[in-house]
């Protein structure tokens, strides 16, 4: 499955941009950028997803997707499991 840091990471590579080049035209840090990436608890809004599909030229709908499938089939395992998968 897919982050929305892979997503972002894939889409600014292929772009051909570096963090800090994608943090300036984004508005956002560069450690921003790499906490999403890495997939630390960054918990981007979307005003700051957004910001970033303008910035990588893309959709914020690829982006918001990732986070969709994640949180969705987080509770589906969680709930087969019987235990409270964290988001």
């Amino acid at each position: 499955m897919t982050t929305i840091g892979e997503r972002i990471a894939q889409l600014r590579r292929a772009r051909g941009l570096s963090l800090q080049e994608l943090a300036d035209q984004a508005e956002v840090s560069k450690g921003y950028i790499w906490g999403l990436e890495k997939g630390s608890s960054v918990r981007p809004s979307a005003a700051k997803l957004n910001s970033l599909a303008v910035a990588l030229n893309g959709s914020i709908d690829y982006l918001w997707l990732a986070v969709h499938i994640h949180k969705t089939f987080s509770r589906m395992f969680g709930r087969c499991l019987g235990i409270n998968m964290p988001i």
